[in-house]
């Protein structure tokens, strides 16, 4: 009986950090970006990530993948984590932390989209109705201007569209690779597979604080 008590308590624990993370994270992007060019602040992120990942691994006595599974997984980490990533760093450019936080979580709508069309799976009318009034709230969000009543389309809204749009792309072919490997080496691989392409993508220079200003 304690010890169901305590695994409760440890899962109410680690879910309550991911969401203090996530809470903090457009946050973080902002101040960040004040330092660094989009591209060199998601391959910081991600070194850092495949650092301690690798520990993880070695502890665990995570294996390699197969070569055969190398493209398979390089479009993961694509999608996962240099196109999501250099995607959100880029639109914050533009879109405050706040209205950052909102649009990135559009991803429940394109995941359904997917499921629907790519899938086939059945959506409910019901859902139906949340999509179409996720999609107006996430137009609200780019067309809107803090404390100005005109119209102005802000075009790098559409980046952090994209960014959840590329992680439902994941989460869908994910899907089909769940049943060779568990959820742990699917993680480190990702990861370390969209560091190697973030790393192409890191083609900004480093700027000093507070030369940039940001919404």
């Amino acid at each position: 009986m304690q010890n169901k008590r305590y695994l409760r308590i440890k899962i109410l624990l680690c879910c309550a950090f991911v969401i203090l993370c996530w809470a903090y994270s457009p946050i973080g992007i902002h101040i960040g970006l004040h330092a660094y060019s989009p591209g060199h602040l998601a391959l910081l992120r991600f070194l850092i990530a495949s650092l301690f990942m690798a520990g993880i691994a070695l502890r665990f006595h995570i294996s390699l993948p197969g070569l055969n599974e190398l493209p398979r997984i390089m479009m993961l980490g694509w999608f996962a984590v240099t196109l999501h990533h250099v995607s959100l760093n880029y639109g914050q450019t533009g879109v405050s932390a706040c209205a950052a936080s909102v649009l990135a979580q559009s991803t429940p709508i394109f995941s359904t989209l997917i499921a629907r069309f790519y899938l086939r799976e059945r959506v409910s009318s019901w859902r139906w109705c949340c999509i179409l009034a996720a999609l107006l709230g996430a137009l609200v969000i780019i067309v809107g201007k803090p404390g100005n009543n005109a119209i102005h389309f802000e075009a790098r809204g559409l980046l952090i569209l994209l960014a959840a749009l590329s992680w439902s792309i994941y989460f869908a072919l994910q899907k089909h690779h769940s049943c060779r490997y568990d959820n742990l080496s699917m993680v480190c691989y990702t990861i370390w597979a969209g560091k190697c392409r973030a790393t192409g993508t890191a083609e900004g220079q480093y700027r000093h604080c507070g030369t940039r200003h940001f919404p």
